[in-house]
Order: C-alpha cells, then structure tokens, then sequence
C-alpha cells in the first residue's frame, strides 16, 4: 500500500513539473541566437608573395596553391589541384573547444570528386571527410558540405586539406569556413512539438549509455537500456518508456540523439512505439518522399514524418519520428495482424565492432520475430512466425522460387521502387523487415530506412544488385535469385517501368507539393546549408532507360538463367568464415524443438563437442556428445536429446574438438526454420482438376454433382465457373482455394450449393482475383474455416483482395468464427440470407462495401462486424445476435438505412474512430440499445448519429464512454463512463 501511494506521489510531481515545463515552453521560451566565432571566406582571386589566398578573415589564410582562370564558378579564377596532386592543405583551426561546431562548403567542378577532410594533428582518430555533393548546379558545378561537432573531451587542433580521392584534374572555387560555438537548434514555434520529460537520475542512465557507445563505437542496447518518461503531444499526457536507439555513432552527435519511445497505455499519432532521429541520417526529404510512394502503392512502411523536439524544456530542433514494428503498422495499412520478422543483426554488429568482415552474417544469422516474448505465448502466433521463418529461410537458401514466398506485386513493387529511387540501402539484408500475411501465408516487405546514403550499392548498373556479379551478393545475398522466377520478373518489369517513366520522382513532389515544401522548408531551418538534390534520381532514371534493353536481353539468356540457377546449387563455404576458433559460437546455432530436444545447426568444418547448458554463462548441468563434421561446405543440422527440461536453461556450452576455448551459445527459443509450407504444400498435393481446365480460355469450369475428399487448388490467372445445378461435396478436411475470379450463375429453381456433408471442409477461399467474382443463387452449407498445418483463417468463406457481388445467395450453418468473411476487397450482397452461425455471420475488414436486403438469422456472435471499411447496410433485418447486431470499428463509417434489429444483446456498438450514421432504425429485445467506446489506444473515441429511431423492450438505451457521443434522434449524449473495454472486452 505504502509503495502505491508512494508511486502516485511521484507521478503528481511529475505531472506537475511538466505542466510547469508547458507553461514556459507557451509563455517565457525566448529566441537562442547562433552564437558565431568566426567566418572564412575565400574565392581564390588574390594571393599574396608567397601564393596564399587572401579570404575575408584577415586571421587566416589559406595555403598557398595553384590559381587557375580555365575553369571556375565565377570571377577571375579557382583553385587548380592537378592529378598528380593528392593532397591540397588549406588551413588550421586552433583553440577550439567540445561544444564548437564546424561547417565547411565548397564548389567543386563535376570533372573530378575532389573531398574535404578535417583532422587531429595529436590524435588521427579524430577524423571528418566527405566527398558527397549536395546540390549540383546546371554549369558542372557541385557543392559540398561537411559539418562537425569537435566533441567531448576534445583538445586538439584540426588541420583542413582537400583530397583527390580519384586524382584527376580538379577545380575548387567559393571555399568558405563557419565556426560557431555551439550546436543551434531553432524552435519551431509555429509548429506542435513532442515534449519529453527524463528525470535526472533516468537521463543520467542515458547519459552512460552513449558513453559507453562513444567508447565501444557502436550502440548495443539491451532491456536495461530503458528508462521511464513522461511525454506530452496531442494535447494529452503520456507515460512512456525510452532509450538510446541506432546502431552507428550518427545517431548520438552532440546534443542531438536519437530515442525509441514506447508509450505505456497511449499512443500518438496512431503510434505506440516508435523512433526520432535527426532528419538528416534519413536523407532529409528523400524517406519521407519514399514513405508518401509506398502509401500510395501499398508497399507496407512504417508511418514517417517531422516534429519539433524539447527535452526537459530544452530545445533540441527538429527531428523526423519513424514508427516501430508493431501491430499498429501492419493494421493501420489495412492487413490482418501477423508477426514481422528480420535476420538478427546482432553478429553482424559484433563482427562490426571489431572492424572483421562479416558478410557470413547473413547466411548464419537467426530469423527472430519482433515482439517475441508475446509470440512465445501465443500458439496461433507462434506458428505463424515458425511459416514466416520457413518463407524467409527458403529465400535465404534460394530454395523455393519468389513466388511460392513472397506476394509477388507488392515484393516486385518494392524491388523496382528501390531500384528507380536509388535506395539501395533498404535491400541490405539486415535492414529489410518482412511482414507474414497470415490470410496468404506469404511475406511482404516492410519499406524501411530506405536512404541512410544516397548512393548505396550503386553502380553502372541500374538494376544491381539485381544483376550485379559482385561476388559479395552471391555469397550473402538472395535479391538477385529474384530473376529467376518468371511471375515476379514480369510483375517487377512491369513496376519498374511504372515507376521510372510515370510515377516519377518529380510527379510525388507535385503531388505532395504543399506539405513537401512546407517539410523542406522546416529542414532548411535547422539544417542550413541544406539543399534537397535531385540529380541522383536523374542520373538513375537515365541509366534505367539506357540499359533496359540489355536487362531484357539478359533475361532470355540461357547463360545468365543457368548462372542464377547455380546460385541455389553452391554449398555454403565454410572456410570462408571469420576466425571459427575464435568466433565458433557465432558459428553454431542451437534450436529448441521441444521441452527436452534440441537442434544443433553447425556451419563449422570442424566436430565440436557438447559439454554442457546452464544460464547466465554459468554452466549447470554437464553433458557430452560430439557432433561431426569434417565436409566443408556442409551445414550440420543434428538433433540431440537431454533428460533435463531446456525450460530450464538458455544457453549451450561446446568446445571445438581438439581446442580448450570454452564456447556459449545462446538457446533460441522456437524450432529451427524448414522447408515446409502449408500453401505450397496444398497446392503441390491437391487433387488433379485437370480435366476441368480449358488453358485456351484460362477456365476451370465445375458442372453436376462433384464430390472431393481432398484439397483444390486452382491455377492463378484462371477464371473458376460453376454452371446453376452444380453441387460440390467437400469432405475429409479438404480446402477449396480459388487463386482468381469466381463466375457462379445459378437460378432459384437450379441453384449452385456448396457444402460438407461431414462438415469438415476447410472453407472455400478466394484470394487476390484480379476480376469481380459473381455469384447468384449459391448456397454454401456446413462450411468449417481453412485450418491446415498452421495456415488458418476465420470465414467459411473468405474473399481477401477479391471484389464480390452476391445476388439471392444463402449462407448457412458454418462451423467457424466467421460464415463471411471479405478481406481488402469491395463487396456487393443483395437479397441474401446469412442464419445459424456459429460465430459472425458477416465480418468485413479494410473493405468498401454495400449490404442491401439481406437478413441475419440466429447469430452465434455479431450479425455484421466491420473494421476500417466504408459500408452502407440497407433495409436489412437481424434476427437474433448472442452479442451485437452490428458492431463498427476501427475507423469506419457505415450509413445504416432502415434496419431493424431483435433480440440481441447489444443493437449497435461503434468503436475507436468510428462512425455509425443510423435513420429509420428499429431496435427490439436488447440489453444495450447502442454501445460507444474506445477500445484501442491507437484509435479515439467513437460516434453514433441516430434518427428516426425507436427502441422498444430495451434494458439500457445507450452505455457511452467518455469522449464519445451519441445523438439519439436529435439529442446529444456525451458519454460519462470510464474504460468500458475493461465490461465488455475483457
């Protein structure tokens, strides 16, 4: 009790010190200057007697060099350093302190890359250089910028010299040197900041941190990492949890870092954990140009955008916020929750660390889900992520083509978009995040952190490293393995072609061109100089349509389809791997496969040895058991058995044979990936419906009474048709998977019926037609739901990326969650009969849709249940509901017209964001007339507007919860209760 009353003591003072903060940071927050030391600025027109340059400082000149009047930007002259030159000093900055802060820019012509480098004369590991242009001007001329923080502890002296990094010929005009006393973050006034506040002790364990990764060079976070916040946006207070996030050193320059922020029981801006950086390690505009392209073409990407940042009432400028991977991300982009996964990069970041090479990384790292300890305790979950690292493993290996992986227009549309917009740097294979599609049992791509540079990976050719021959990407990559598969090239092609000549990068900022310059502008605040270049995607578009022909060609070469092919046939080189008798436990992996099994995956050309487990590097428990491998170029996979519970340990002990180096490998906690997958494996054993396809036509076309005891896959591209009259028996827990549009015409005195006379079928699902599916006058009896080796979906019949019209069809009697179920499609149901359900009769997600005369009959849940979509019901009735007749959530808007409900518990509930706009409604037999409340955070309050209504035999007209209103027939009603999730949800 003591430590409760304690706890909200601390949390008013908190909140008070807070308030107090918002008070200044409104009231008495007064302009900071840019305190400036000095300038120096030199144009290369004068020297003195012994060739130096005369510049506007009359403390410094430059040193002396070789003026030239054959080229330069303007007046007289520039400075000329030949190709046999490889270094041009320009001066030395003397009593300079940690806080100072440098800017050097220059022009340089485009015939050569001429660098800028600043360094210690004591200490040569304080060390700036760039050679990257920043805007190029129509005259062959670049701009280069480089800026600097001197640092902490810093007491040196810096020398500033140009570098001929490729020795040509070079010409340097407008040097000019800016040394201000201290990093200048300007307010941002007019703009709504994110304020965080870190009490000193927490911001202190901060503070250690970054200096622990000033130290090592590289940031290694881990759960001790965070500490408690309190910040405040959207008008509303927030408790939180933050840390130190970033891996290289970038990320923490003087005052400026960057945090991961993870909001207890809120969110903001649709978010519940997520990032801030400085803009500039994304490339200022160009992610956020990316981010705007992926939404518009559904490619999934984290939500991205700009906002001012104050910690602890200090000023810290702007910052660009980027969403984490969660499943907010992947519902606000209108997918069902699934598990995102990514190759762990902690060996990657080791092998960094100690400045060793570690391209193996990628072919020994471990596939690890995000939010892992909630996937652990969740069956359905974690069997999905165990489908998900299959998939990712098999791309890994080249082991299954791209379309038996990835849903191939939206992996084609992210491979081409990278490739047009020279965002290589998202394909690395430790950045790429992959969401799994539970409906599709495939992956997409997760866009993410697309421009760290702006010429990651680039060469000559456009298209790598799709076709590079770069003996780095055959050995740890699999982008280029992409080709082989004739579905996704012809999809990329397609989307390359889309996305270099139509969807330019200057049709986006056109597009996007009031909230893009309002952006820029924001940026060019802070980070003046600062200029958005453009010349990159120039220069890519034209090497695109340059070299395409040759990419075409190439396609239909036998030579460079057999090269790709062997890709899938190399061994893995095991003697290629960094120092093994110093590094072997980054070498061997160790799989749990069950309470008392263990998979032990050694990529070693060496036998190791067994000797034990335990925790926290202590080793509890001896064992002993030698796992061989003497062939190079042969992964060992071996299974071993303990009698003890791994429950209760997590880590291996092993020793390599011969050698007394004691290795500890971690115990990851699931099975090891396979090659099996539940789609792949349908499709691959289904029945033989040969004789029901016309290829002419692309048909499959079903007449008469059929009955099939095992699973129907149909071809993609190929229009399935059920003639009227036509009865189809699924038995056996056989599925019925449609991969197109569905004709099926029946009559009312000849009707199509599909059913399960043992009521076994796994459903009948239609996924991603390209065509509208319509049915007339189908009858889908004792359905179950799609439920096969972890591949699992809600409806007994499901149409996900399929739009449908169903005209006078019944749907009756299922056996799972869901009788209907439309998923990302536009539906159109008139005159249809949904009753006897087990659980929702109509479940929409993330649709458009209309329902128009139908009837709900004796629902074992909710009657209609839709979640982000648009939908009009009208003139529709429900008949009895054990829960809702209808219930609207997240975020949608549904127009109800002449609806009458009976005998439910609750007639209809509105949630998180959504709108229910009801006339000419009746509501019989309910205990809640309307239900209004926010259930998740990342949502807000909800609404109802009802006219025209009346309510008869109902216990409680309305329950709603504070923020939320009802209007009821011209009244409003402002909800007064608090958390109602907490009565009805849990």
């Amino acid at each position: 009790m003591k430590k409760k009353i304690y706890e909200i003591i601390i949390i008013i003072i908190l909140i008070g010190l807070v308030i107090g903060f918002l008070f200044v940071y409104k009231n008495q927050i007064k302009s900071i200057k840019v305190q400036k030391d000095f300038t120096v600025f030199c144009d290369f027109e004068n020297q003195d007697s012994i060739g130096e340059f005369i510049t506007s400082n009359n403390n410094y000149k430059l040193s002396n060099g070789i003026a030239s009047s054959k080229i330069k930007f303007d007046g007289k002259q520039s400075l000329y350093i030949p190709s046999w030159q490889t270094y041009q000093n320009i001066l030395v900055l003397k009593n300079l302190g940690p806080t100072n802060v440098v800017t050097i820019s220059f022009l340089r012509h485009e015939s050569s890359k001429i660098a800028v480098v600043a360094e210690g004369i004591n200490n040569s590991s304080f060390y700036h250089m760039t050679k990257e242009s920043y805007r190029t001007y129509e005259n062959g001329w670049e701009e280069v910028i480089l800026k600097f923080n001197c640092g902490r502890d810093f007491d040196d002296e810096i020398k500033l010299y140009f570098y001929n990094v490729n020795k040509k010929n070079s010409y340097i005009d407008n040097f000019n040197l800016e040394v201000n006393a201290k990093e200048y973050y300007p307010e941002y006034k007019d703009q709504e900041p994110l304020l965080i506040y870190i009490e000193e002790p927490e911001l202190d364990k901060i503070k250690t941190k970054r200096e622990e990764a000033l130290q090592k060079g590289v940031l290694r976070t881990e759960e001790d990492s965070w500490v408690n916040a309190l910040i405040f946006g959207n008008n509303k207070m927030m408790r939180a949890k933050i840390r130190l996030k970033g891996d290289w050193l970038d990320h923490l320059k003087g005052e400026k870092w960057s945090f991961r922020i993870k909001l207890n029981e809120d969110s903001w801006k649709g978010m519940r954990v997520f990032s801030i950086q400085s803009p500039i390690v994304r490339g200022f505009m160009n992610e956020w140009i990316i981010h705007k392209t992926c939404k518009d073409h559904d490619i999934l990407t984290t939500r991205y955008g700009f906002v001012p940042i104050y910690l602890n009432g200090k000023p810290l400028g702007l910052y660009s916020y980027e969403e984490h991977f969660q499943k907010e991300l992947i519902e606000s982009s209108k997918r069902r929750e699934g598990p995102i996964i990514k190759f762990c990069e902690t060996d990657f970041w080791d092998f960094t660390l100690n400045k060793i090479p570690n391209g193996y990384t990628y072919m020994t790292s471990v596939i690890e889900p995000f939010s892992e300890s909630k996937i652990l305790k969740d069956s359905v979950k974690l069997q999905q992520f165990l489908i998900a690292s299959n998939l990712l493993d098999m791309f890994r290996n080249k082991k299954a083509l791209a379309s038996d992986i990835f849903d191939v227009k939206k992996m084609a549309k992210f491979v081409a978009l990278a490739n047009s917009r020279n965002c290589f740097h998202a394909l690395a294979w430790h950045n790429i995040r992959y969401y799994y599609n539970p409906v599709l049992c495939r992956l997409e791509p997760i866009a993410f952190d697309m421009f760290a540079g702006p010429n990651e990976y680039s060469t000559s050719n456009p298209f790598s490293p799709m076709l590079t021959d770069s003996a780095k990407f055959k050995v740890v990559h699999s982008i280029c393995f992409l080709s082989t598969d004739s579905i996704f090239i012809k999809e990329y092609l397609k989307q390359l072609k889309y996305f270099t000549y139509e969807n330019t990068y200057w049709n986006i900022i056109k597009q996007y061109q009031n909230e893009y310059y309002k952006y820029d502008s924001l940026n060019k605040i802070e980070f003046m100089p600062y200029y958005y270049d453009t010349v990159q995607f120039e220069t890519t578009f034209n090497k695109i349509d340059s070299l395409l022909p040759a990419f075409l060609d190439s396609l239909k070469s036998e030579s460079y389809k057999n090269r790709l092919k062997k890709l899938s046939l190399k061994p893995f080189y095991t003697k290629g791997l960094i120092k093994p008798l110093i590094y072997g436990n980054k070498y061997v992996k160790c799989y749990k496969q069950s309470e008392q099994k263990i998979l032990i995956k050694s990529f070693l050309q060496y036998d190791i040895n067994i000797i034990g487990f335990g925790e926290n590097n202590k080793m509890t428990e001896s064992y002993n058991k030698t796992i061989y491998n003497n062939n190079a170029g042969v992964i060992k996979n071996e299974i071993i058995s303990i009698n003890e519970n791994l429950n209760n340990y997590d880590e291996i002990f092993f020793k390599i044979k011969n050698h007394d180096t004691i290795f500890i490998s971690k115990i990851i906690p699931y099975p090891a990936p396979t090659t099996y997958n539940p789609r792949n494996d349908i499709a691959k054993n289904a029945t033989d419906i040969s004789k029901y396809i016309n290829h002419d036509k692309k048909e499959v076309h079903f007449s008469g009474n059929i009955s099939f005891n095992n699973h129907i896959y149909t071809p993609i591209g190929y229009t399935v048709i059920f003639d009227e009259g036509t009865n189809i028996d699924i038995t056996n827990n056989a599925a019925f998977i449609i991969n197109s549009n569905v004709i099926a015409e029946g009559t009312k005195e000849n009707p199509i019926k599909i059913y399960s006379s043992d009521k076994t079928a796994n459903g009948f699902t239609i996924l991603q037609a390209e065509s509208k599916s319509i049915l007339k006058n189908v009858c889908f009896d004792n359905l179950n739901t799609l439920n096969y080796m972890g591949w699992a979906l809600t409806g007994a019949v499901t149409f996900y990326e399929a739009d449908v019209e169903f005209y006078d069809c019944n749907f009756t009697n299922n056996h799972c969650e869901d009788m209907l179920n439309t998923i990302r499609s536009n539906f159109y149901l008139e005159n249809c009969i949904i009753e006897n359900t087990f659980g929702d009769s109509h479940d929409s997600d993330f649709c458009t849709g209309t329902l128009y005369n139908c009837t709900f009959n004796n629902n074992g849940n909710d009657a209609i249940d839709f979640s982000t979509s648009d939908a009009i019901i009208n003139n529709c009735k429900i008949n009895g509901a054990v829960d809702k007749g209808i219930s609207v959530g997240e975020n949608t808007k549904a127009k109800i017209i002449n609806l009458t409900i009976s005998d439910v518990n609750i007639g209809i509930a509105s949630k998180d964001l959504s709108h229910a706009d009801v006339d000419k409604c009746i509501i019989n037999n309910a205990t809640y007339g309307f239900l209004i409340l926010q259930k998740k955070p990342e949502f807000g309050p909800a609404t109802i507007t009802a006219n025209n209504c009346s309510l008869n035999e109902v216990w409680t007209e309305s329950l709603i919860e504070k923020n939320s209103i009802l209007i009821l027939n011209g009244k409003t009603i402002k909800g007064k209760k608090n958390k109602l999730k907490a009565l009805f949800y849990e």
